[in-house]
C-alpha cells in the first residue's frame, strides 16, 4: 500500500521535472506547468502607491521627531533660540539644590550670573579678546535680600 504524503508529492513532483528535463522536454512544456505558490495578478499601482504612502509617514514623522528635538534643545540651552541674539548661555553648572551659575556672552564681555536662594549676583568678567567692540549698557550687580 503506498500511501501518498505531502512530502511524497512533492518529490514526485520533483522526480516528473527532472526527467522531463532530462529527456529534452521542449521549454513551453515545462513552462506551461502552474506554480502553485506564484499569483498571476500584479498590482503594481498599489504597490506603488502603498511605497508612496509609507514614505510620506516616514517623512512625517521625521519632521515631528525634529520639531520636538529642537524645542527640547533650545529649552535646555543647547540651541539657542534665534540666531544673532545678544545674549549667549555660554556655560551653566549646579553648585546645590539651590544654587546655580551661568557664564554669559554679552555683547562679547563675558557676564558670571551667581543664582541662589538668597538672590542673583552678577559680575562681569570683562571683554573676550576676539569680541568686536559694541555700544550696548553696561551690567549692573543686583544683590537679593
Amino acid at each position: 500500500m503506498i500511501v501518498s504524503t505531502p512530502a511524497s508529492r512533492v518529490s514526485a513532483a520533483t522526480a516528473a521535472l527532472l526527467l522531463a528535463l532530462a529527456l529534452g522536454a521542449p521549454a513551453c512544456v515545462l513552462a506551461d506547468t502552474p506554480i502553485p505558490y506564484k499569483t498571476s495578478d500584479l498590482d503594481v499601482g498599489g504597490t506603488v502607491s502603498r511605497i508612496v504612502l509609507l514614505l510620506g509617514l516616514l517623512c512625517a514623522a521625521g519632521a515631528v521627531a525634529a520639531v520636538f528635538l529642537r524645542k527640547r534643545l533650545v529649552q535646555s540651552g543647547t540651541v539657542p533660540e534665534k540666531i544673532g541674539t545678544h545674549i549667549r548661555v555660554t556655560d551653566r553648572r549646579t553648585l546645590s539644590r539651590k544654587a546655580m551659575v551661568h557664564l554669559l556672552e554679552v555683547d562679547g564681555r563675558e557676564v558670571l550670573v551667581l543664582e541662589s536662594e538668597h538672590g542673583v549676583a552678577i559680575t562681569e568678567l570683562g571683554r573676550r579678546a576676539d569680541a568686536p567692540l559694541s555700544r550696548s549698557t553696561p551690567v549692573a550687580a543686583e544683590q537679593g535680600p
